[in-house]
């Protein structure tokens, strides 16, 4: 994928292809050749799909993962992500990095997540012995200076496979977030897996509301500490 930088309307970027999905990463980083840009708001104005059949039946790699078109997850990020109904489809992350990263969608995070959903992806910490805070949508929640965002999602679901080699945690939605925590109508499914400190929707967290939102992804634990929500 050639990213190309999304337009920007009323102060949020419009993405409608992997194309621009992939440039909104790249402006918000200045990755790529592209300068930063620290517009707070992404839109998506169509379903997108990065990589097609990514996962089988049981939730595990359907393919050679050399084939699939990977995903950095993007940093340091506070806004507001409207999905407006859209999917993104077949993110592909694998972490094996021996330096700390937070991963998923969103490697940290603070702000909203609304009307999102992520289907058919893979998330993995492949490093054991490096604490990578992990989730679906977000690693970790953003911190500047003395400030801790916090993170809300509302009407979003995550659909694919969460896997951590760490013990630091992995969550279907959520790694770790140390400020507020507000779900919302929201769903998880497909599989959750790691060594310890697992969740259906988040790892660790402090100060959280949950209401009218559920798993149905099988949480899997090589030691302990895993509940199908927290």
């Amino acid at each position: 994928i050639t990213p190309k930088k999304p337009a920007i309307k009323d102060e949020c970027f419009q993405v409608s292809s992997a194309e621009e999905l992939y440039g909104f990463a790249a402006a918000r980083m200045g990755t790529n050749g592209f300068e930063t840009d620290t517009t707070g708001c992404m839109e998506l104005t169509k379903d997108i799909v990065v990589n097609k059949n990514v996962l089988n039946s049981d939730g595990d790699l359907a393919g050679d993962t050399a084939s699939y078109i990977p995903w950095v997850p993007v940093t340091g990020f506070h806004g507001t992500i409207k999905g407006n109904g859209h999917t993104i489809s077949g993110l592909f992350v694998k972490q094996d990095d021996s330096e700390h990263k937070d991963i998923g969608f969103f490697g940290t995070f603070g702000g909203t997540i609304e009307d999102l959903h992520i289907m058919d992806s893979y998330i993995e910490d492949g490093h054991s012995t490096v604490s990578h805070h992990v989730g679906g949508f977000v690693g970790e929640n953003y911190a500047k200076g003395g400030t801790r965002y916090g993170i809300t999602i509302k009407k979003s679901s995550f659909s694919g496979t969460v896997l951590s080699r760490s013990t630091v945690g992995v969550g279907g939605f959520i790694g770790l977030n140390d400020a507020g925590t507000i779900i919302e109508e929201s769903h998880m499914s497909g599989k959750v897996t790691g060594q310890s400190y697992l969740g259906g929707l988040i790892s660790r967290a402090d100060d959280v509301t949950i209401t009218r939102s559920f798993n149905s992804a099988n949480i899997e634990t090589t030691n302990y500490n895993a509940g199908g929500l927290i």
